[in-house]
């Protein structure tokens, strides 16, 4: 495993052990937060992880720690140095908090023995709804989401088309974020793991409206990716809250990782 040792400084992000369980020697994972989504919408995905034995950290991203480009290149790197503590480590983002995660190593800032993503757009296009979210006027300060469920695109709540219902306890957006994200919709984003010697597991839905399977599929290497849904002949097709709770995504997701740090 490489990663870049960077010099202690004061941080603004929260880097957290879930203290769940001791978990002794044990490979860690570190888990990406997308920014404006709580901690408590990730109940489900650290008990899976947790349950498959691994020692479980949280790294968090409060409104004056949305800084794309610091998350990248050096805060992600430098939390996981600190939650591996030399062992065995695989950085798992859900949503946006894996496209942060898989920036960090197609920049070549991390290198981490695993990386796992649900739900993560790896590549983004100017069409529809991610259109109009390019020509929006941002706003000066600080964006509680709560107070943007009004929001609406052609009739549409803009948050349940990207997120999916129930939507999940919201929190707030800084403007360098927001502008961030505005780049993506306009077809900034697009990241590539294909050739990357990182363990890689992807999994996506077909009714995910933020990752389609069609923008991250071709990101990855073959075998490291996997559809959830009703072409597997599955009884639901998650949408993109839902893949967070999905039982089958967490189970294969927790399993595939801590058996691939096992063997490390």
């Amino acid at each position: 495993m490489v990663l870049l040792s960077l010099t202690a400084i004061a941080s603004p992000y929260e880097l957290s052990d879930t203290g769940r369980t001791n978990r002794p020697g044990q490979p860690a994972a570190l888990v990406v937060f997308t920014p404006g989504l709580t901690a408590s919408a990730y109940e489900p995905l650290l008990d899976a992880l947790e349950s498959a034995g691994l020692d479980t950290w949280t790294l968090r991203f409060p409104p004056a720690a949305q800084d794309a480009d610091r998350i990248t290149g050096q805060w992600i790197p430098e939390a996981a140095v600190e939650a591996a503590g030399g062992r065995p480590i695989a950085v798992i983002g859900y949503g946006l908090g894996g496209t942060l995660a898989a920036l960090s190593i197609d920049a070549g800032a991390l290198t981490p023995d695993a990386l796992v993503l649900l739900g993560s757009p790896l590549r983004c296009e100017p069409l529809g709804l991610y259109d109009w979210l390019a020509q929006q006027s941002l706003p000066s300060s600080d964006l509680d989401l709560i107070g943007a469920q009004e929001a609406r695109w052609q009739e549409m709540p803009v948050l349940e088309l990207l997120i999916g219902t129930p939507l999940p306890q919201l929190e707030a957006l800084s403007p360098g974020w927001l502008a961030t994200l505005q780049s993506w919709a306009g077809g900034a984003l697009s990241v590539d793991l294909r050739d990357d010697s990182v363990a890689v597991w992807a999994g996506a839905s077909g009714l995910d409206n933020l990752a389609p399977p069609e923008w991250v599929r071709p990101a990855v290497p073959a075998t490291s990716f996997f559809r959830f849904g009703y072409l597997r002949f599955e009884s639901e097709d998650p949408d993109h809250i839902g893949l967070l709770s999905n039982p089958r995504a967490l189970r294969m997701l927790s399993r595939w990782t801590a058996t691939t740090l096992r063997e490390r």
